[in-house]
């Protein structure tokens, strides 16, 4: 092998890495506004769940904000859900 091949060879394995870097980094952006989106949706949804408590069954039951809901959404949401591993991890 001469070393034009050596250099060939780094170039392509150094491109393969970043592409997969480039692939792994838009994953994580794309989890990372997915689960934004939700959080915002999703609090919005125990706003209305709450106000129509309030309105309907419990008039005692204080009323929650937008912003305050969609906070209790995203710090409720890790804490409420499980974790899920490989299966060869399981076992």
């Amino acid at each position: 092998m001469t070393a034009l091949q050596g250099e060939l060879i780094d170039i392509i394995r150094r491109d393969r890495r970043r592409r997969s870097r480039g692939k792994a980094f838009g994953k994580f952006v794309t989890a990372l506004v997915g689960s934004w989106l939700t959080n915002l949706l999703a609090g919005l949804w125990l706003m209305l769940a709450v106000g129509i408590i309030h309105h309907e069954w419990i008039r005692q039951c204080p009323t929650i904000g937008y912003w305050w809901a969609v906070l209790l959404v995203g710090l409720l949401r890790p804490a409420l859900s499980t974790a899920t591993g490989s299966k060869e991890s399981d076992r």
